[in-house]
C-alpha cells in the first residue's frame, strides 16, 4: 500500500500539538524528530545510555513532526489545518512548512532490526 507522508517543520513547543492535530485529521501514526529529546554528553555520562553521534548528525536542526496518511483527502486536510495552528495555540509554533512525499508501506515488524547491531559491553558480554 502507498501512504502519504506529511512532514511539518515546528518547533519543541508546539511539536506535540501538531502531532496531536495531525492524528484527528486521520494519521495512521505520527514520529516527531526533536533534537531537544537526545541525552547531551553530560546526561549520558550520568546515565546508562549510549549514543552513537551519528544519530544526531542525520538529526535535522528543526523539529520535524512526521504523519502517515492513506488518502490524499486526508492529507489535504491535514495541510489545511496545519496552518490554522497559529491562531489557536497562543504562542510561535515556527514555519509550520507542510510538504507531503508518497512512501511505500514497509514490514516494520522486521526492518528495525537492521539499525541493531551486536555491541561488545566487556570483556565476555556481547548484547546481540
Amino acid at each position: 500500500m502507498e501512504y502519504l507522508r506529511a512532514t511539518v517543520v515546528t518547533n519543541h513547543m508546539a511539536a506535540d500539538s501538531v502531532s496531536e492535530l495531525l492524528m484527528r485529521c486521520g494519521a495512521h501514526g505520527t514520529q516527531i524528530i526533536d533534537r531537544q529529546d537526545v541525552p547531551d554528553e553530560v546526561q549520558l555520562k550520568t546515565a546508562w545510555a549510549t549514543m552513537d553521534q551519528d544519530v544526531l548528525d542525520a538529526m535535522p536542526v528543526d523539529v520535524h513532526v512526521l504523519a502517515w496518511f492513506a488518502t490524499p483527502t486526508d492529507a489535504e486536510n491535514a495541510r489545511a489545518m496545519v496552518k490554522t495552528l497559529p491562531g489557536t495555540l497562543g504562542f510561535d509554533a515556527g514555519p509550520l512548512d507542510v510538504t507531503l512525499e508518497a512512501v511505500q508501506d514497509e514490514d516494520w515488524a522486521e526492518n528495525w532490526k537492521q539499525y541493531y547491531k551486536p555491541m561488545r559491553v566487556g570483556k565476555h558480554l556481547v548484547i546481540k
